[in-house]
Formats: C-alpha cells, structure tokens, sequence
C-alpha cells in the first residue's frame, strides 16, 4: 500500500486495501442482460474498463466492464462476507439465460478464441504492452514539456506545478538559461496542460514562481 502510494501519478487516483474483497466474472452474449435484471441502476458500465457502484439484492457491488472472452462482460468486486449470498441471488436470476459455471478450460477456449494474451504464457518481460496489443490498458496522461520560468532563480528538482491549486506535474531539472535571461526547466505535466503558452505556477517550497508550458527545445 504504502508503495503503491509513492507511486501515484498525478490523477485523482485512491488506492484501497481490498483483501477482504473478491473478484467473479461473469461473460458471455446475454450478461448485460442479466445484469440489467440484477442491478439497482439502470446506468450500467458499458464501455471497456468503466466501472460503477450498484446494488444486487441489497449487497454493494463495484461492477467493472471488461472482457474475457469475445463478448463484452462483467467483473463484480465485493466483500467475501457477502459471497454466498450475493451468487444464490445471482444464479436464481441468471437461470432464464442458462447462466452456468465454467471451469479453466472452458474459460482458455473463450480467451484463445478472442486473442487475449495472457503474462507468462503469451506475454513475457521481454514483450512490450504495445507488440502485444494490451495498451487499451494503460493511458499516456503525463509528457514531458519545456517551461520558461519567470525569475532567473532556479527552482528544485521535484518542484510541484499547478494549475490553480491542482497539481498538475512536477519539476525534473531547472538551470538558468544565459540565452533566454532566465530559468528554463524541464518536467512531466498533464497532457491537457502541454499547449505552448500555457501559465502554470510551479511551487518549490516555500516559494512559488509562474512559468510557461514551451515546445521542446525550449523557445
């Protein structure tokens, strides 16, 4: 937890402990059907990866739109205490679409079938998310952007940049620019930030300075 953490890009990100928690899966050609019986909502996650807090028979569930097979499906999250209970509602319900259990290999058929890789069978450390298709999991938010900085002091490594009071990237390297007449400085920002001419303001301490986002090299 506590490295997870640390390693947190700068998103409106919440990292929960969820030991006490368990994953199910339901796929298949009629599961948004099900789940549009199943749930409190109408307002079902339906694109790839969303997800959304619903209720099923009276239990809280974190329902997540994902695919395992070739149709689109459904992870469900929730508390191992309420197990039991929440996959009899489920079965009951599931039964006018012959909803059943499947083991391993009927699960590998499905996932071969629709070309999903898998880490250690068909993805190693040596393949790179993008050779193996699987970037729809990972979003590029951060760049690295040129700022003008305005003041000829130098700013630290690690400096915080914001927009307003959201932070939105921070410093890498700043030195001062004899050319310019002033600090020029290198960081990570937020994509929707990286337009040529934007202000920011970079906070390094105690003390904090404007700057504008630059084109690469620095103008």
């Amino acid at each position: 937890m506590h490295y997870l953490q640390r390693s947190l890009a700068v998103e409106d990100v919440i990292v929960e402990d969820l030991s006490s928690d368990i994953m199910l899966s339901i796929q298949g050609p009629h599961a948004a059907h099900l789940f549009a019986a199943l749930a409190s909502t109408n307002d079902l996650p339906s694109k790839d990866l969303t997800h959304s807090q619903v209720m099923i028979a009276d239990i809280p569930v974190v329902l997540i739109a994902v695919t395992h097979g070739a149709e689109l499906g459904y992870d469900l999250v929730t508390s191992v205490a309420k197990l039991l209970d929440l996959v009899a509602h489920i079965e009951q319900v599931g039964k006018c679409w012959s909803l059943s259990w499947v083991g391993i290999e009927a699960q590998e058929m499905l996932r071969v079938e629709a070309g999903i890789p898998v880490y250690g069978t068909d993805i190693s450390e040596e393949t790179s998310i993008v050779e193996s298709g699987q970037d729809r999991w990972i979003r590029f938010n951060r760049h690295l952007a040129g700022f003008v900085v305005d003041s000829k002091q130098t700013v630290q490594a690690g400096a915080l940049i914001y927009d307003g009071e959201r932070e939105i990237g921070r410093v890498t390297s700043c030195r001062f620019s004899p050319r310019l007449g002033t600090a020029t400085a290198l960081g990570y920002i937020r994509r929707d930030f990286l337009k040529p001419g934007t202000r920011v303001m970079v906070s390094d301490g105690e003390k904090s300075v404007l700057a504008t986002v630059s084109m690469l090299p620095i103008q």
